[in-house]
């Protein structure tokens, strides 16, 4: 099946989140013609600001999309830090968050989008416009309804309050509740708490719940209410219409995974939509549904897993691995034959098969496959270091990468007898 190219290198975003945003400037960079129907600012003022919290590792996909200076000019600061109440045993989870209004960082993100040509048209105007666009991004959110069927996991909802902010931000804090859980993040101009549950009454903000959340109830008022299940399409792509941010998949807010997604699948739309211009349409398409459903199962992987008896969570950063400079290292990735996302196109390539099912080729520019050559057979760190250097990569920018390999199993260390064994991956499918 092609794409409808009638409509040469017009493309249309309908919606004015910061997946519309990130989508467009992608888009844009890729040299589409690009219009975003806006519902307007009186819509997007009705959107109640809310502190979100971001895994620092997050902001790398910002940089991607050349939005960096947005998350600045929002007026995101790090935390140090955040507190997992919630787990069966309590723990301060170490590491960096970034703590940013959703919204303002939305709104900078839409200003960039209009800085690189982007033109805004009202929603109203959309039945006309799409007629002769090649292709047309939904980022509606829940309920885009050109995103039907929708399935769900959990009937849970969030009431959203909002206080006054803290001139140092402190760690976020999640916490379980009689009937479900609640959070509390900090900013300098806000702070806001959710209150998740089934039914109105467990999502009062109680003094008792205010007092383990060390927040003054009477400072804070509700300002919305929302869905908190996860939700997903069922088709994400259909025709030339592909869906984005929580109109593809809506996280859950205790997973942390919103933004996250949101700015995965713009990068992914961007990609997509180039490589239907080139009319390569049923690669494109394979890849950014396996993308969406391979998000959802990692998502309500992670949402089990923050019930874990260690205190897990799935916003924690990952933990860097020492390594052992004499211990042998085996390639243990599985490799497989996918669409992948190279330099903007998708195209079918070998690929290393994460365990939460990411798709991988290369990191910090980075061919991961040498690797699979480096360590066939197997080699000691310091072997593998070596060799890594007289490829051409820094030391200690070797280092890096072999210990983000073993967090990522593409590596392990090979059996306590320190006898190397070669891993052999699969063949193309």
């Amino acid at each position: 099946m092609r794409v409808d190219d009638s409509g040469g290198r017009r493309v249309r975003v309908v919606g004015d989140g910061l997946a519309a945003a990130a989508t467009a400037c992608a888009l844009l960079d890729a040299g589409f013609d690009t219009v975003i129907l806006s519902r307007g600012s009186g819509a997007r003022a009705r959107q109640a600001a809310a502190v979100e919290a971001l895994p620092a590792a997050t902001t790398h996909l910002l940089g991607e999309l050349g939005l960096q200076a947005e998350l600045v000019s929002a007026g995101a600061v790090g935390v140090n830090g955040f507190e997992n109440l919630h787990a069966q045993t309590p723990r301060v989870l170490d590491g960096t968050w970034v703590h940013v209004d959703r919204q303002r960082l939305a709104a900078e993100c839409l200003l960039e989008a209009r800085r690189r040509g982007a033109r805004l048209a009202p929603a109203g105007a959309r039945s006309a416009i799409d007629a002769d666009a090649a292709a047309v991004v939904d980022a509606t959110g829940r309920a885009a309804r050109h995103s039907r069927p929708v399935g769900r996991d959990g009937a849970e909802v969030a009431a959203v309050y909002a206080g006054p902010g803290r001139g140092r931000a402190r760690p976020g804090r999640v916490t379980r509740t009689p009937a479900g859980w609640a959070y509390r993040l900090d900013h300098p101009d806000l702070t806001t708490v959710g209150v998740v549950a089934a039914t109105p009454a467990g999502r009062r903000l109680t003094p008792a719940l205010a007092a383990e959340l060390e927040i003054d109830a009477s400072a804070f008022t509700q300002v919305a209410t929302r869905p908190a299940g996860v939700q997903w399409s069922s088709r994400p792509v259909e025709g030339r219409r592909i869906s984005v941010g929580d109109a593809a998949l809506a996280c859950s807010p205790i997973g942390g995974h919103g933004v996250r997604f949101g700015l995965v699948s713009a990068i992914a739309a961007g990609a997509v939509v180039n490589t239907w211009a080139t009319g390569d349409y049923d690669t494109a398409t394979a890849y950014y549904t396996d993308l969406v459903a391979a998000a959802r199962r990692r998502h309500l992987t992670s949402l089990v897993a923050l019930e874990d008896p260690e205190g897990g969570s799935a916003q924690a950063p990952e933990e860097t691995p020492v390594l052992d400079v004499e211990r042998h290292l085996v390639f243990a990735a599985e490799v497989h034959r996918r669409p992948a996302n190279v330099g903007g196109l998708i195209v079918s390539r070998e690929v290393c098969v994460l365990p939460d099912d990411a798709l991988v080729r290369s990191a910090g520019g980075f061919d991961l496959l040498l690797l699979r050559d480096l360590l066939r057979g197997g080699a000691t760190t310091r072997e593998a270091t070596a060799g890594l250097t007289a490829s051409g990569v820094p030391e200690a920018a070797a280092s890096q990468l072999l210990a983000w390999a073993l967090r990522h199993s593409l590596i392990r260390y090979a059996s306590p007898s320190g006898t190397a064994r070669e891993v052999r991956t699969p063949g193309p499918n």
